[in-house]
Parts: structure tokens; sequence; C-alpha cells
């Protein structure tokens, strides 16, 4: 699925469109979810958004708007950016590492005390290294396949 790497012209557009519409349906999605919260005014929804609306949550939602929406957005919806592939794969790493953070925003409790996120970051690191080690692997084993296979094989 790294179609993105081998991209060309056209191709490359049309995956950073691609992009531009998941990034909006995400936004669309996220901002809906607030607003029936908002305006159903339940209590106990209300006492969910609350603490991660102040103080430093409220900083971390802030950069979650920014940098999750609203910078992938102006880099994807300008033309000439939509077939230069840095500014591509910079929309596309600031969606999954905001996408990160916006789970842990979402799922970590509302401490009054200092948040532990050194074992969280720890925790992310070996998961996600975990699993970039299985993906590389599963790569390297489908290239020695590949390198293998004879074209007169009887067991392609």
């Amino acid at each position: 699925m790294m179609l993105g790497i081998w991209a060309r012209g056209q191709d490359l557009r049309d995956l950073a469109r691609l992009l531009l519409g998941l990034t909006v349906l995400w936004a669309y999605l996220d901002f809906m979810q607030f607003l029936i919260v908002w305006q159903s005014n339940l209590p106990v929804e209300a006492a969910w958004y609350a603490p991660r609306l102040r103080g430093a949550w409220g900083g971390v939602a802030l950069t979650i708007v920014a940098l999750h929406f609203l910078l992938p957005f102006a880099v994807l919806v300008l033309s000439p950016l939509q077939a230069w592939r840095p500014a591509i794969m910079l929309a596309a790493g600031l969606l999954t590492g905001m996408e990160i953070l916006r789970n842990l925003w979402l799922v970590l409790p509302t401490w009054t005390q200092p948040v532990p996120l050194a074992g969280v970051g720890l925790s992310l690191l070996f998961f996600g290294g975990g699993s970039a080690l299985l993906v590389l692997r599963h790569r390297n084993r489908e290239s020695v396949l590949s390198c293998s296979v004879q074209s007169g094989d009887a067991h392609v």
C-alpha cells in the first residue's frame, strides 16, 4: 500500500486530493460530534469535554485543530503543492502524528497533576517500532520470494 512513494504526476495529484477529502471528512465528523454534544447539553458528555477544553488539555485541543486540520488543509488545497511530494509527505506525516495526539487526548484521563507521558511515549515507541519492524520483515520476505520464483515454476 506504499503507492505514494512511486506515484508520479497525475497519480500524485490524485493521492493528494484523496488525502484532502479525507482530511475534510475527518474534521467534519469530529466537529459534528462536538456540536451534537454541545447542543444536547447532556451533563455526562459536557463533564467529559469541559476539562479537555481548559488548561493544558485546551492547548492540546488547539494544537490538534491547527495541525490536524488547518495546516494539512492549507497545504493540500493549493494546486501547485498537490504535485510536490514533500508537501504531501508533510501533510501525511502531520495527519499521522496528530492522530496519535488526538487519540491520546480522547483516551487519557484528565489529571490535575502532570500527566506521565513518558510511559505513554515509551509504549508508543515500542509498539510503533515493533509494527514497523513487522512491516519491513514482511516486505523483505516478499522481495526474497519474488526473486526466487522462476518464470517456468509450476507453483506460481
